[in-house]
């Protein structure tokens, strides 16, 4: 449902701080941004990777993350692109783990801690889009690092108990590789679909200086509502879609896209143009339950 033309220009004050959006691993001013713009605005990470001498060995990962009162947002906004390793790993990395933990394999010389803050919120993601939240997110490969469950035996080495299947995609159920292939792929061209307007019309703006790292591929049988494509590659494999998801009969919604350059401008589009008619409950004042 669309809002009337002439609303009150009180209840358009009121509506500027609906929803509440949390921006995950974004690296530009995107949060200056919209907030500028009279949104509430918060922002988090699920980590970022840190240096770690080569070898064969396992150490614990530790989460530099952090993800203040995540579930309490109603729009999600993630960048999967992680950023720059830090030099060092975090205060006590290399210290052993006194019980069962995450732990890492260094033969690339780098630890990714964000699978182990994603899946620390997955329930809290699934909640977010059973009362009509949404997801946009900013897509890259989806990567899975060597990781075990395991402790310190007795003599100071390294016990493993089993194998960490979860990747940089896991924070949320409805992505699952079940659902969705990622497949890494460098795209040049993309072909924006011409059904989805104002989507369409927004992204055709924005995709001349966008990054595709990987195409989507939906599986035969997923568990959503439906799905669109919104762009694709040369051969037709998608590299941005829409997803409807209805856990519990409250439609939420996932975007992913590619790598869009002006962050803060596509998203402040999305908000103005897209979201009020797919999700008009977020946008009417009232706090969601």
């Amino acid at each position: 449902m669309s809002c009337p033309v002439f609303a009150s220009v009180e209840l358009m004050a009121e509506s500027r701080f609906h929803p509440r959006i949390i921006l995950v691993d974004l690296k530009d001013r995107s949060s200056e941004r919209l907030q500028k713009e009279g949104y509430h605005v918060s922002s988090g990470s699920f980590g970022t990777p840190y240096l770690v001498p080569k070898g064969h060995d396992y150490l614990p990962i530790v989460s530099n993350g952090v993800l203040s009162d995540y579930e309490a947002h109603d729009v999600v906004v993630v960048d999967l692109v992680p950023g720059k390793p830090r030099e060092t790993a975090p205060d006590d990395g290399r210290k052993p783990s006194r019980g069962i933990d995450w732990w890492a394999n260094l033969h690339k010389g780098v630890i990714d801690p964000r699978p182990k803050m994603m899946v620390s919120v997955r329930r809290a993601s699934e909640e977010i889009l059973a009362r009509g939240g949404v997801f946009v997110i900013f897509t890259d490969v989806r990567e899975r690092r060597d990781m075990k469950w395991g402790h310190t035996g007795d003599d100071g080495k390294f016990v493993p108990v089993g194998d960490i299947r979860y990747t940089t995609w896991d924070f949320l159920p409805a992505l699952s590789s079940k659902n969705i292939d990622i497949r890494s792929e460098y795209v040049q061209e993309i072909i924006v679909s011409e059904e989805q307007y104002p989507m369409s019309k927004i992204l055709s703006e924005h995709v001349p200086d966008a990054e595709v790292f990987c195409t989507l591929h939906p599986a035969e049988k997923v568990e959503w509502e439906s799905w669109s494509s919104l762009a694709t590659n040369k051969g037709g494999a998608p590299v941005a879609l829409s997803i409807a998801v209805s856990p519990k009969k409250k439609l939420g919604w996932i975007f992913l896209f590619p790598q869009i350059k002006d962050k803060a401008e596509f998203l402040l589009r999305i908000l103005r143009e897209v979201l009020p008619e797919l999700a008009p409950a977020l946008f009417s004042g009232s706090k969601q339950k």
